[in-house]
């Protein structure tokens, strides 16, 4: 795409749906169409933890997130570096390269909103790369979320300015594809839980079937006859 039409299409694109909130999340990709967790849909924790929370928006809207004035400063707060900025762009172009050329523009035309958009985006990587580490599985499902999100957003911006037949179709098969994400996502998150249950269940049984014993032990330890 050319320079000038990109710019041109980044500004037209502006007016519809700030970029900021094209890109994510946090806590919640604060787009209509997301699932509150990560804060996406369906994080939970691993079986072994001692929360184990599922938040999802279930009408297709966002699932507000508690304390939001809280988070909000925790946003401004962020700092971004020279290495978080690259790193997050690094994020876009191998992911989202649509959006990496949007962001190009608006480097160009608006400083403000592009530090903006790269602040929640560099946030947002650092989250994923916490799921990553703590659960590859969660981190792929929420990957495919997150782009399928940012897709409809830019879709979504397109239908303003040209209400085309074969843009309204793809927005529909963006949609389908998120429909499927939330269900794949409260599956894992529903197996994660099982297994926690599970480990409480084998925990109480035990406790049920020792009780006598555990309570011989600690008078030893606690040395009462």
């Amino acid at each position: 795409m050319p320079r000038l039409s990109l710019r041109m299409y980044g500004r037209k694109l502006l007016l519809g749906v700030s970029l900021a909130s094209l890109l994510i999340v946090p806590a919640l990709m604060v787009s209509a169409l997301c699932v509150s967790g990560l804060d996406s849909a369906a994080l939970a924790q691993s079986p072994g933890s001692q929360k184990s929370e599922v938040k999802v928006s279930t009408a297709g809207g966002l699932a507000q997130a508690p304390q939001s004035s809280q988070r909000s400063a925790k946003s401004r707060s962020f700092v971004v570096t020279p290495e978080r900025e690259a790193a997050a762009l690094s994020f876009v172009r191998e992911h989202h390269k649509q959006l990496a050329d949007l962001l190009v523009a608006l480097e160009r035309t608006n400083q403000r909103e592009y530090k903006r958009a790269i602040r929640d985006l560099s946030r947002h990587c650092e989250r994923m790369a916490q799921v990553r580490e703590r659960d590859p599985r969660l981190y792929a499902l929420e990957l495919e979320s997150w782009k399928s999100r940012s897709r409809i957003q830019l879709l979504v911006a397109r239908l303003r300015m040209d209400e085309s037949p074969e843009f309204r179709q793809q927005l529909r098969d963006e949609l389908e594809k998120l429909a499927d994400q939330r269900l794949a996502l409260l599956k894992h998150s529903q197996a994660r839980l099982q297994e926690r249950l599970n480990t409480v269940e084998r925990q109480i049984e035990e406790h049920t079937r020792n009780r006598e014993s555990l309570i011989d032990t600690q008078l030893r330890e606690l040395k009462i006859k």
